[in-house]
Formats: C-alpha cells, structure tokens, sequence
C-alpha cells in the first residue's frame, strides 16, 4: 500500500509526528495515548532514570514465567492491545516517560488541516490525483501521478533524514 512506503521521521524537534508524554505505572498494563503509533523510548522518570526495552508478547511471557510472575521494578514493555504492558509489574507507583510516534491526524469537516497537509501538500495532491485517475479510468495518467506521488514521499523521508542530524541529536 501506499502507506507502507511512508516511514516516521526521526526528529523530535522537527518532527511534529514525535510526542513525548507522561504516564503513571502502577498496574500491569497502562493505556496508551489515542495518537500511539509506535514506540520510540519508554524509560522510569521516578529515582534514576533507566531505559525500558521493548520485547515480543512471548517473549513477556516467558519472563513472567522464569520469575514466577513476581512484581518489582520493571525492565520491560510490550505493546498489546492498545495498552503497555510492563514487566515484571510494578511493585510502586512510578513515572515513565513515553516518547512515540504519533498517527497523523485526519482531515475532517472540523479538522481541515494537519501538519502534513501544511507541509507536504503535495502528498495528499498526487496520492488524490493517483486514485482518481484509476477512478475515472485515466489509466495512461497513472504512473504520472504515482510518480509524483512517491517522489512527494521520497522528498518527505529527505527532509526528515536532514532534520535528524540538524537538531544536535
């Protein structure tokens, strides 16, 4: 699909599509923010900060089940469901700070704009252009506009890369 060739930039400062958030851990599962699209960082803010690695569910599982599903400080997360699941569970309460890729907000009546419609209209253009031309059965303008198309998205990614290292990061 065409989304797939559409990738998350990877600067938060120039990024608009990079949130960082805070969450309190206290259960076994939290839920994530509406706008989650994929993990950046989670790390415990509370005492000394320490990184949380991301694993499978399995992988959760099998750890749960080595430890004899114990509580404590936890060491990692997997996504599931719409929620984060911390493992081993929290024994007390602490703060994480999640930092994620967010979903890009959609066009509505009352949303009529979005930062990527502001930025890189030409995305929504060409990929509108696209499927109205295999719409209305121009099928000689096709490749044209996807061309333009994936040239919009090629030219996103560019500016993304640059913005990587722009930022002192």
């Amino acid at each position: 699909s065409d989304a797939a060739v559409l990738t998350p930039p990877l600067s938060a400062a120039a990024s608009p599509w990079i949130h960082r958030s805070d969450a309190t851990a206290d259960a076994q599962y939290l839920t994530l923010p509406t706008d989650w699209l994929e993990a950046i960082n989670v790390k415990i803010k509370t005492g000394t900060y320490r990184p949380l690695f991301q694993v499978s569910i399995e992988t959760g599982d099998v750890f749960r089940n080595a430890q004899d599903n114990i509580s404590g400080a936890p060491s990692y997360f997997s996504v599931v469901d719409g929620t984060l699941e911390l493992i081993p569970t929290p024994s007390t309460s602490s703060t994480l700070e999640l930092v994620y890729y967010s979903k890009i907000p959609a066009l509505s009546s009352s949303n009529t704009t979005n930062w990527l419609s502001t930025s890189h209209p030409d995305i929504y253009l060409y990929g509108c252009l696209k499927h109205a031309s295999v719409f209305l059965m121009e099928d000689e303008r096709v490749p044209m506009f996807e061309a333009a198309y994936l040239k919009a998205l090629v030219d996103l990614e560019d500016a993304n890369e640059k913005a990587k290292y722009s930022d002192g990061s």
